[in-house]
Parts: C-alpha cells; sequence; structure tokens
C-alpha cells in the first residue's frame, strides 16, 4: 500500500510546476487547531513535492517551536489592522445588531479574499492555487472578491445553517448579472453527505469531500512517554484531549471512569476544565490532568502514553477530528461516539470501536471489550492513506479538476 501512495504522489508532484499557499487567518491563536491543522496540511504539500508559502494575519503561535519547511507571509499593517476591529464587531452581541456582526463577518471575508489575492500574487513561484482555512468567511463573498486562481476553502463548521444564504444568493445573482465566471472556489467538507447541503446554501459553490489534515510521522516511544509522566507500564490507560468545544461531551467520559478501578484516565488539553465539575480527587483512580493550551511535544507525550484516545461527541457531530488524526498517527485504537465522522472511519480502519453518544454505560461496555492490538493494526493501516501526504494528494488532484 506505501508503494500505491508513493506513486499517486509522484504523479501528482510530476504533474505540479505551481505553487501550493495554505492560509490560516488565526494561526496566531493558541487555541484548538488553529495553529496546527494548517501546518500538518502544508507540511503535506511539501512531502508531495509541492512548493508551498503560507500566509496568516498576525503571524504564527508556534513558529518558535516546530521547524517549518515553508516560508510565511503576515496580512499588510492596516490590513491586520482592519480584520482584528472588525472581530470586535463581531463579537457584539443582542438582536438588535445582528445586521452589525454579520457586517463584521463580511468585512473579514473581503479582507481575508484580498490578502490572499496579494499573497498569491507575490509567491516566488507562479501559478498559485491556493487552500483557505476559516471558520467565519462568507465562502459566497470570498468567491467574488479571491480572483480567478483556484481555491479550496475549508470551513471549519460546513453544515446547514452555517452560511448566510441572504449574501450567498446575493452574491451569486450579483455574478449572475454582471457576468463573472463561475468561482474556482470549492468548499472542503470532510463528510461527503454535507455536499448537498452546502451547495444548496452556496448556489453556485460546489463541495468536496477532503480532509483537513492528516496524520504524521512521530517519534515518542509508549515507554518513554509513560517514564516521563510517572504511568506504570503495565496500566490500562485511556486519553481525553482536545478544546472542550460545544460539540464534546466530556460528561460521559467522566461518569464512565468515575467508579473504574482499572482504567487510568489522562484529560488532556482546554477540556480538562470541565475536570473540576467531576469531583476527580475523590474517583477510584484518580485521573492525570494536564489542562489549558498543550503544546506539540506534550501532545505527542499523551498520545504516546495512551492505549486507546476517546472522542465523545453530541450527536451529529460531522466534522474534522484533529484527536482522531493524532490517535492514528501514533497507532493507538479509539473508541469514539456513534452518528459522527469520526465514528464512521473508526468502522470503516477497524481501528476501536463504537458507542451510543451519551451513553456512560455504553463506553464502560466498550472499554471492556476493547481489543488493543486489532486495533492498534487497523490505525496503522489507516495511516498510509490518511497520512498528510496522502491527503495533500488529493487536495492537488482537485486543483487540477478545476483547471490548474
Amino acid at each position: 500500500m506505501h508503494d500505491n501512495e508513493d506513486a499517486a504522489s509522484s504523479v501528482a508532484a510530476q504533474r505540479w510546476d505551481g505553487a501550493v499557499l495554505v492560509v490560516e487567518p488565526l494561526a496566531h491563536l493558541l487555541s484548538g487547531h488553529f495553529p496546527k491543522r494548517f501546518a500538518e496540511l502544508a507540511d503535506g504539500f511539501a512531502e508531495a513535492g509541492a512548493h508551498v508559502e503560507v500566509l496568516t494575519s498576525q503571524g504564527w503561535a508556534l513558529r518558535s517551536t516546530v521547524a517549518a519547511p515553508w516560508p510565511t507571509r503576515q496580512f499588510g499593517a492596516l490590513a491586520g489592522w482592519m480584520f482584528t476591529q472588525a472581530a470586535t464587531i463581531r463579537s457584539i452581541r443582542g438582536r438588535e445588531v445582528r445586521v452589525l456582526r454579520r457586517s463584521g463577518t463580511l468585512i473579514r471575508t473581503a479582507i481575508l479574499a484580498l490578502e490572499t489575492r496579494r499573497a498569491a500574487g507575490k509567491s516566488s513561484v507562479q501559478p498559485v492555487a491556493i487552500v483557505v482555512v476559516t471558520g467565519e468567511a462568507n465562502p459566497a463573498v470570498f468567491a467574488l472578491v479571491a480572483g480567478k486562481r483556484p481555491v479550496i476553502l475549508h470551513h471549519a463548521a460546513p453544515g446547514a445553517g452555517s452560511f448566510n444564504t441572504e449574501v450567498a444568493r446575493a452574491a451569486h445573482r450579483f455574478r449572475m448579472i454582471t457576468g463573472r465566471p463561475q468561482p474556482r472556489v470549492t468548499l472542503a467538507v470532510p463528510d461527503a453527505s454535507l455536499i448537498a447541503t452546502v451547495e444548496a446554501e452556496l448556489p453556485g459553490l460546489a463541495g468536496q469531500q477532503l480532509l483537513l489534515a492528516g496524520c504524521r510521522a512521530v517519534s515518542e516511544t509508549r515507554a518513554a512517554a509513560r517514564r516521563a509522566l510517572g504511568i506504570d507500564q503495565a496500566q490500562s490507560v485511556a486519553l481525553l484531549f482536545g478544546g472542550g468545544h460545544s460539540s464534546h461531551d466530556p460528561t460521559t467520559v467522566f461518569t464512565a471512569f468515575r467508579d473504574r478501578p482499572d482504567w487510568l484516565l489522562i484529560v488532556s488539553g482546554k477540556v480538562a476544565r470541565h475536570a473540576d465539575e467531576h469531583a476527580v480527587e475523590s474517583w477510584v483512580t484518580r485521573p492525570l490532568v494536564f489542562g489549558g493550551f498543550v503544546d506539540p511535544a506534550f501532545r505527542e507525550r499523551v498520545y504516546a502514553a495512551a492505549d486507546v484516545s476517546l472522542l465523545s461527541f453530541h450527536p451529529g457531530y460531522r466534522r474534522n477530528s484533529g484527536t482522531l488524526m493524532d490517535a492514528i498517527s501514533h497507532g493507538r485504537g479509539v473508541i469514539a461516539s456513534d452518528h459522527s465522522f469520526a465514528a464512521d472511519l473508526v468502522k470503516i480502519w477497524g481501528m476501536g470501536t463504537v458507542f451510543p453518544a451519551g451513553s456512560a454505560e455504553g463506553l464502560s461496555l466498550a472499554l471492556d471489550s476493547f481489543d488493543a492490538e486489532a486495533s492498534r493494526l487497523g490505525a496503522l493501516a489507516a495511516q498510509v492513506h490518511l497520512s498528510n501526504k496522502a491527503v495533500a494528494v488529493r487536495h492537488l488532484e482537485t486543483f487540477a479538476r478545476l483547471g490548474f
């Protein structure tokens, strides 16, 4: 399988005579996937043989700790200031200022598109194809402003109700009235079931199933990680990692582990703020809790130390899961809540098991039946097809279909 993936990458690289500009306007934030996932996708393009450049609005939070083989640009000073000020408008709350908040989004979208065009024009290698990672831009407005270069836009929350459809339809009508050509913007979605939804809400734009980023090579061993964390080598260890956003369901995990003597739970990342609500000091086996933003080195350590990674979402979570890709990177099995895109991948690759979302009893039963070795082999098989390099190659193939 490695040979087939390498052959596909080689063909894509041989056909690729331009550059890829990867854009993440929130790379300066030490929060969630903002400083991490775009960089892994950029690394994947570099591995696939493409010339890669990166654009951020205010720099990259991990620049001093992670070596990168690609140059990074920033928004111009005035554009950066306006982009930040527009975020203040977006943060205003209250129904009476709904229009004002939406205007903040549109301003940021226009600035993002214009700065993307400017950075692409300055690239040392031409022509340039573009990948934008954003959780707020209106794709229809971006397509109006972005120009003629092909763009793949990864929206953090694609799906019903994610976009201002009134603005999207107005942008589409404007394009039709003025005779502008169809945009070369594709909206990437992790789950193919979302394509029809986003195309209905964004007339004139196409959807394409593409992961944002995949898995990567890691170096820390299980034994070394456990020694560093003071964990017995024979202990069964589960990991709950993540930002603890509104779609996560950590309560189910805490409830399932509270009275278990046979498993040690590691809780790491901003999701750890929920630990205080569950009196973890009184548990039968007290968990290890590492709160706040986790730097890349420590992230590798907690994943390496675990036997299984836990993904607990509220039903209907169909987005990219960086925690799933981290688990696959380390060859770790996964127990995931059902009715999620992560659970679909777990079942496809046989790298773990699935439990009913919101059921602590179901999670506990999944722990009882968890086959660590079979799950590890499934994760290792998935690594080849879900690597950052393989994900980048699929982006290159999409660009080829867009006529790059």
